[in-house]
């Protein structure tokens, strides 16, 4: 693109020059008359014309210049539970923005700069740090712009001491105390039983798996054994592409085989419903596969994104057009005699799902902190997959875990 200081000039006609050097209108206006008359005669006995070339390039419109691109806004939000930092940048939608290459400067209560780069996914995440307020913001390259984020950071919790170790009740509150006398955290396994503890060092009431198909040949009675003390089962699924509802090949062998064991029991569909007809469908494939079997746990709806996001039949569905198919099948879980709920990740549940939508249901919350810190979600929720990766005697490679406090 020509750049305006190297446009070509426009030339200046013989009137206009007249006019530039103060010549009176009567002689001009004749001269003009002249000119044009001899243009035309010119014309008729085949004169040659003049070029085109820059005639045509001087009659040309200007051409506007092209701004230069707007960076693209993102999101940034700083999350902190005690003495850490975790910092999520996202789209506007809230969505992750994975292989792409961030940097964040951290500023301190003391007015101190860090320059920390973000992971692939967009995330920080720093540990160890003075109580105070921090700033976060974005380095940005021009191609992204973002707000900065500011957090208060507390002073890590004290978590509680004994001169005794084992579990002891404090204040109604469970917690295991090692040889030192120190409240543990973390999934811990004691005396061949697996528990989990909060950051704060709490025990959870209850600890739990949620399996399908993939989680093969599963010896029950070993995970019961391990300290498991609840399932979530996947009953079946639809499929993100075609649309096609299945049912779980090894959902009934799961059924029995944690019914034999002693394990508390629920189930859930996953879910690309685009309207409620599907929906109601897919409830119907849940009630006819229970055959009215007895359920400790509810029965959950598994809606989130794709595998191929934004590309699944359901990816794109709005706030508004989500509620009614949340609705129908809890509507139809309910009618059938079970407890409806929502299964979904942090991000989605707060980002692409009406609250008040789900509200009236158990929620199931998906999110994976880092060092036992609990989910920042605005909103109650019932049940907390903690872990994606996790290992249970009598179950093959990893798991999902989950618990319930």
């Amino acid at each position: 693109m020509t750049s305006p200081e190297n446009k070509p000039k426009k030339p200046v006609s013989r009137g206009m020059r007249a006019l530039m050097l103060g010549i009176p209108a009567t002689v001009l206006l004749f001269s003009l008359v002249v000119l044009l008359r001899a243009s035309l005669l010119g014309s008729q006995e085949g004169a040659a014309l003049p070029p085109t070339a820059e005639p045509a390039a001087a009659a040309s419109a200007p051409q506007a210049e092209l701004s230069p691109a707007q960076p693209r806004g993102l999101r940034l939000k700083a999350f902190s539970s005690a003495a850490d930092l975790y910092v999520v940048l996202s789209d506007p939608e809230g969505a992750a923005l994975p292989d792409a290459s961030f940097s964040f400067t951290v500023v301190a209560p003391d007015g101190s700069l860090r320059s920390c780069p973000a992971s692939a996914e967009g995330t920080l995440y720093l540990t160890q740090l003075e109580p105070g307020l921090y700033t976060v913001r974005l380095e940005s390259d021009g191609k992204y712009t973002a707000l900065p984020a500011a957090i208060e950071v507390l002073a890590p919790p004290a978590l509680p001491v004994s001169e005794n170790g084992g579990f002891q009740d404090v204040d109604g509150l469970t917690y295991y105390f090692n040889r030192n006398g120190e409240a543990v955290t973390g999934l811990r396994q004691i005396d061949g039983k697996m528990y989990y503890f909060n950051l704060y060092g709490v025990k959870a009431a209850k600890l739990g798996i949620d399996v399908s198909y993939h989680n093969k040949g599963i010896n029950w009675p070993a995970v019961k054994a391990q300290g498991i003390d609840f399932a979530i089962l996947r009953v079946g699924y639809r499929g993100w592409e075609s649309g096609l509802l299945w049912e779980d090949d090894r959902f009934v062998q799961n059924l029995r085989g944690a019914k034999g064991a002693g394990i508390d029991v629920g189930v859930y569909v996953y879910s690309t419903a685009v309207n409620p007809i599907e929906a109601r469908q897919e409830a119907d494939l849940i009630v006819g596969s229970l055959c009215g079997m007895k359920l400790e746990y509810p029965v959950y709806f598994d809606t989130e994104q794709s595998g191929d996001y934004p590309l699944g039949r359901a990816d794109r569905i709005c706030k508004a057009n989500r509620a009614p198919i949340i609705q129908a099948f809890c509507n139809r879980i309910r009618d059938a005699g079970y407890t409806p709920g929502i299964y979904s990740g942090l991000n989605y549940l707060k980002n692409h799902v009406d609250h008040s939508m789900y509200a009236p249901y158990t929620t199931w919350l998906a999110n994976y902190t880092r060092y036992n810190r609990l989910p920042d979600f605005p909103y109650e929720y019932d049940m907390w997959q903690f872990t994606d990766a996790g290992y249970v005697n009598g179950i093959r490679g990893i798991v999902d875990m989950n618990v319930i406090y």
